[in-house]
């Protein structure tokens, strides 16, 4: 279990492989620290899904062994006003994400369908396109299938270079 840095926002680690739970617009002072230092950006953005997502809990002996009890609470929201304030969150998190690489450093961005090919004309834009190291397909088999479309059952990652 990482250890937990007394900050504001949620912030877990040492100092080495941090772990940043919190909003890209309002960065603790621990973060700003870290410009220009950091070797390995993850961001796992939300995917403008327009959903509200719920987490269950279980509790006691039998829920940790069965999955119930469970109960469900709030875990985040993916609703947005419209795509232009998503892109404006997505600009932020890469912008963000590139002020704390150091010159060796690499910015992996993890998203959906929904924005992807945005998102890698973002990167191309803030790293530059030569920059661009990779596009990585995480492939999973897990969720329902479609009967109307091809089922969308796969992530990308985006992977750039500073």
């Amino acid at each position: 279990m990482p250890e937990q840095i007394k900050v504001n926002r949620e912030v877990f680690g040492t100092g080495e492989n941090l772990l940043v739970c919190g909003s890209v617009m309002k960065l603790p002072d621990e973060i700003r620290a870290l410009q220009g230092k950091v070797q390995c950006v993850y961001v796992d953005p939300p995917f403008m899904t327009g959903e509200k997502f719920m987490r269950r809990r279980p509790y006691g002996e039998k829920g940790w062994k069965t999955g119930t009890p469970a109960p469900r609470y709030p875990a985040y929201e993916d609703r947005y006003t419209s795509e232009k304030q998503y892109l404006r969150l997505l600009r932020r998190v890469i912008s963000v994400g590139k002020s704390l690489l150091s010159e060796t450093g690499v910015f992996y961005l993890h998203l959906d369908w929904r924005m992807s090919a945005q998102a890698r004309i973002m990167c191309d834009r803030e790293f530059g396109k030569t920059r661009f190291l990779n596009e990585l397909i995480w492939a999973y088999e897990s969720g329902g299938r479609s009967k109307k479309t091809f089922s969308r059952k796969h992530d990308t990652i985006l992977l750039s270079a500073k």
